[in-house]
């Protein structure tokens, strides 16, 4: 048995990113109103990384685990100039909007730390709380 469920969404310049959902519960408004928690890795680094960690927190939580453009399985950018923060936090509002998600919780390593900051500038309402790890 799988321990997620692996999804696609179409990004608003039409590539297809690929993300991960932990947790028993359809929708992350079945976990009696917590907010979903958002696993956003490194750099050069993908959901696989949270498996373990959003495998331990599924049982009471919902968790999406995405890989950025270009990274794990989601489609490479022909563009190199949308490898930009700007472009990953449009992307992640655009995979919370997909998902309909008003409030998360962000688990960030090292990039996914600073895109968690960013994400409380831009869409302040949305984040709940903030883990950074090697930020």
């Amino acid at each position: 048995m799988m321990d997620y469920r692996e999804h696609r969404y179409t990004s608003q310049d039409g590539l297809s990113l690929y993300y991960r959902v932990y947790g028993a519960c359809q929708s992350h408004r079945d976990r009696q109103g917590r907010p979903a928690i958002l696993c956003l890795p490194g750099l050069t680094r993908n959901s696989k990384d949270f498996h373990g960690v959003a495998t331990h927190l599924s049982n009471q939580h919902t968790l999406y685990c995405p890989d950025y453009r270009g990274r794990g399985q989601s489609d490479y950018d022909l563009d190199l100039k949308n490898y930009t923060p700007a472009t990953y936090l449009n992307d992640i509002r655009h995979l919370l909007a997909v998902n309909d998600i008003h409030r998360v919780v962000i688990i960030g390593t090292s990039l996914g730390g600073l895109l968690g900051m960013a994400m409380n500038v831009v869409a302040p309402t949305v984040i709940a709380g903030l883990v950074m790890n090697d930020v």
